[in-house]
């Protein structure tokens, strides 16, 4: 009999970021394996549908949003209640949180597994919100709890769970095409296409970096990096793709340093894949650790990676092997490794082939779903 999956998100499609992408992509995948995935999410924009298949895979929203005061308490209820209302159509739940979410799948009283999902920065939210150490202690009790990247496990550890509850499933990537010169060519026509401000000539270098617009993201620092790259290649372009409340500081930076048309903040896309294909190199400067799935993405496109020299940037790159790592905070090292990576192909080529074979090798799709199975077999033996 097919298992029967809860999965609760607390963002999801058509949010963009590393989060919402994950949770489709487990979604699809449990599905193609037999599973009978359900998603049930945020209402965070009062005109979306309450229920729509995304790719397939049914989304229930509920009322609410994990925003803080009254609209989270609205939620938490809402979250209740679907599941009190579901009791007996489940078989397990996954929590893509240690947030409220798992609070209420724990409490739940369902009789069914849950799993609990957690991401870089979940550990830190649990210390610093209102009712965090509450949420904690009741998370501490899962039978199972997936960290995403030995880091997490370590986060987790050191936070008081308890090493035998842990598994460490790390995120699976499928490989797309490998890259050719007419494939970036229309890529970078289908861009320009949707937005006349991406149009690149296939000859002019184009960096990408996909994130959150925090301060903690280091973007100020490489749009400081770029006016040198700039100076140099003129014709060369940087693509900031996301969004966040830094969103207008990085505008106004942009045109401070008189970069406009240079450096472009397109926003958010749901879907990936000709950004990945039309860009030449990938950067993420970040200052602390976060998710790196968009690096690990870009790493499978074999685009060559800058990224700053923090431990999750690390478990991917491999400096002068997978990549090029550089100290968190130097703009001049900053703009030295990418002007190394456009001034030299020879380098850069061999670098995005390398990263993609090992993406290949250590981050598939097949290890990734066969550890979720393999958690939620084990949790509802000892349920």
């Amino acid at each position: 009999m097919p298992l029967r999956l809860a999965i609760l998100a607390p963002r999801f499609w058509p949010l963009a970021g590393p989060g919402p992408a994950n949770v489709l992509r487990l979604a699809e995948q449990l599905r193609r394996v037999g599973c009978l995935p359900t998603v049930a999410t945020p209402t965070w924009q009062r005109d979306w549908p309450r229920q729509i298949d995304v790719r397939e895979v049914p989304t229930v929203r509920l009322a609410g949003m994990p925003r803080g005061g009254l609209r989270t308490l609205r939620y938490v209820y809402a979250l209740s209640g679907w599941l009190s209302e579901q009791r007996g159509q489940f078989d397990a739940i996954l929590a893509m949180s240690l947030r409220h979410e798992a609070y209420v799948a724990l409490g739940a009283g369902l009789g069914v597994p849950v799993l609990l999902h957690v991401e870089p920065g979940e550990v830190a939210w649990q210390r610093t919100a209102r009712f965090g150490g509450r949420i904690a202690r009741r998370c501490q009790q899962a039978k199972t709890i997936v960290a995403t990247s030995p880091l997490v496990e370590r986060e987790l550890l050191d936070a008081g769970y308890e090493a035998a509850r842990i598994r460490v499933i790390e995120p699976g990537l499928s490989l797309p095409p490998v890259t050719s010169a007419a494939a970036r060519e229309a890529a970078r026509e289908a861009l320009a296409a949707i937005n006349h401000d991406l149009f690149a000539p296939s000859q002019h270098p184009v960096a990408l970096a996909m994130a959150r617009f925090y301060l903690d993201e280091g973007l100020g620092e490489l749009i400081k990096a770029w006016r040198s790259i700039s100076a140099r290649w003129p014709a060369a372009r940087l693509w900031i793709v996301g969004d966040g409340p830094e969103r207008e500081a990085l505008y106004q930076l942009i045109g401070d340093l008189d970069l406009r048309y240079k450096v472009l903040l397109p926003g958010t896309f749901l879907e990936t894949e000709d950004l990945l294909a039309a860009a030449d190199l990938f950067v993420r400067p970040a200052l602390s650790d976060g998710n790196p799935l968009h690096l690990a993405e870009a790493l499978a496109a074999g685009l060559p990676a800058v990224v700053t020299d923090l431990p999750s940037h690390r478990r991917y790159v491999e400096h002068e092997r997978t990549g090029l790592l550089v100290s968190i905070g130097d703009t001049r090292g900053l703009t030295s490794a990418i002007a190394r990576l456009i001034e030299h192909p020879g380098i850069s080529i061999p670098l995005g082939t390398t990263a993609r074979e090992r993406v290949r090798a250590e981050f598939g799709l097949e290890r990734w779903v066969a550890g979720y199975l393999a958690a939620l077999g084990a949790d509802h033996e000892r349920g």
